[in-house]
C-alpha cells in the first residue's frame, strides 16, 4: 500500500489533478509535473513560497518525495490525489488565492531599492541599470508593454526566452512589468485574457515553465513572494524583508523581476 502524504496547501488556481501527468523536473525546492496540455503542478517545499501551478509539501515529505522520483517514474491518478513512487499524494483541501487584490493605495517603487548589488540575468547590477541610460532592448520591452496596454497586437515571442534558467530573464522582466501593470490598475480582465493572443509560438519560444507563470501573471495571478512584494509598498516596515525575498528567488529571477516592475512602474504612471 502506498504511502500518504498530506500537503498543507494548494494554489487556487493550481490546475485540476485529474488528468495525465509526468515528470519534468525535480529540484531540491520545486518538483514540476506536465500535462499533455501544457499545464503545470508544481510541488513546493515548505518555506519556499508558493506558485499559482503549486501545491506545497512539509519539508520532509518533499525531500523523501524527491529523492524517490525519476523523469520516467509513472504516474496515475485516484479519486484522491495522485499516485507516483511508492507515495499517495492526496489532494490539499486548503486553498488560497494567488490573485493581486485591488489595492487603495498604491505607493509606487522608489528607484533607491534598485541601488544594490543584486545581479540581473543579463543586464548586469540592479544599481548600474537605475542609474545609467536604458539599454536599448530595456527600451523596446516599455514600448512593446504600452502598445498592449494600448490594445495594440503585440507578438510577444521575438522578445522572450532570452537569458538563463528555467525562467530566462526577459520572461521574468515581463511577469514584472505585469505586476506594475495590475498593481497600478492598468490591466483587466479582458486586456490580460487577451495579452499573449499574437504570440502563436510562446510555446515554442520558451521554456514550460515560464509560460506557464507568464500566463498567470497575464491574468493577475502570482507567486506569493511577488505579491508579498507588492503587498509591501503600502507598509515600509515590511518593504526591506520584502524585497530581500523577492531577490532570493531563483539566480537572477528575483533581481530581473524587480527590474521589470520597476520598468513596468515607468510606462503606467
Amino acid at each position: 500500500m502506498s504511502e500518504c502524504l498530506l500537503p498543507l496547501l494548494r494554489s487556487r488556481q493550481a490546475p485540476a489533478f485529474r488528468q495525465l501527468w509526468r515528470v519534468t523536473g525535480v529540484y531540491p525546492r520545486t518538483i514540476n509535473l506536465a500535462a499533455n496540455d501544457g499545464a503545470l503542478l508544481t510541488l513546493h517545499r515548505a518555506g519556499e513560497g508558493v506558485s499559482p501551478m503549486g501545491w506545497v509539501l512539509r519539508h520532509d515529505d518533499h525531500q523523501r518525495l524527491r529523492l524517490a522520483l525519476k523523469r520516467d517514474t509513472p504516474i496515475s491518478v485516484t479519486e484522491k490525489g495522485l499516485n507516483l513512487a511508492g507515495y499517495h499524494l492526496v489532494a490539499p483541501q486548503r486553498e488560497c488565492s494567488l490573485r493581486l487584490p485591488d489595492n487603495p493605495a498604491v505607493p509606487c517603487l522608489q528607484t533607491s531599492l534598485l541601488y544594490c548589488n543584486a545581479e540581473t540575468g543579463l543586464y548586469g547590477p540592479l544599481s548600474t541599470i537605475a542609474s545609467q541610460p536604458l539599454p536599448v532592448e530595456l527600451r523596446q520591452f516599455q514600448r512593446s508593454f504600452r502598445a498592449s496596454l494600448a490594445g495594440k497586437v503585440v507578438n510577444w515571442c521575438r522578445m522572450l526566452g532570452k537569458g538563463p534558467g528555467l525562467t530566462p530573464t526577459h520572461d521574468d522582466i515581463l511577469v514584472g512589468m505585469l505586476l506594475a501593470g495590475w498593481y497600478h490598475r492598468r490591466l483587466s480582465a479582458e486586456c490580460g485574457a487577451h495579452f499573449f493572443d499574437a504570440s502563436v509560438d510562446l510555446r515554442a519560444t520558451t521554456t514550460q515553465v515560464s509560460v506557464n507563470y507568464l500566463r498567470f501573471a497575464a491574468q493577475g495571478v502570482f507567486s506569493s513572494p511577488l505579491l508579498h512584494f507588492a503587498h509591501s509598498l503600502t507598509s515600509p516596515a515590511r518593504l526591506p524583508f520584502a524585497t530581500r525575498q523577492l531577490l532570493s528567488l531563483g539566480h537572477t529571477s528575483g533581481a530581473d523581476t524587480l527590474l521589470g516592475f520597476w520598468l513596468g512602474q515607468r510606462v503606467v504612471l
